[in-house]
């Protein structure tokens, strides 16, 4: 297992810091953090946290998956590789250059 933890179900008010303190009980913590949505600014409701070694990493696997914080139970896994279950982005329908675009009057009305 690698150090790297994914962490759900997060109440809209963690943050990093208290992440790290939170996992600070199974081990080392190298770093964590929270998805942002870069449009509102606010949390996206899940994290990462990378612990010191594997070994810690089940061990916060173990100890924090189902665990109650802030009103909520947690979903602690490691962590899927970058774009190993990365679903594709849908394709978008061409739309012709020459097409009229609705909402606009060509007479100038």
């Amino acid at each position: 297992m690698s150090g790297k933890l994914f962490v759900g179900n997060l109440a809209a008010k963690a943050t990093s810091l208290d992440l790290q303190k939170l996992f600070a009980s199974a081990g080392t913590v190298k770093w964590a953090d929270i998805a942002i949505d870069p449009k509102t600014g606010r949390s996206r409701g899940f994290g990462f946290v990378e612990m010191g070694s594997g070994e810690e990493a089940r061990r916060a696997v173990v100890a924090m998956n189902g665990r109650a914080h802030q009103g909520k139970f947690l979903k602690v896994s490691e962590s899927n590789p970058k774009g190993k279950n990365a679903r594709p982005l849908p394709a978008r329908p061409r739309v012709a250059s020459s097409a009229p675009r609705r909402g606009i009057r060509a007479s100038g009305r």
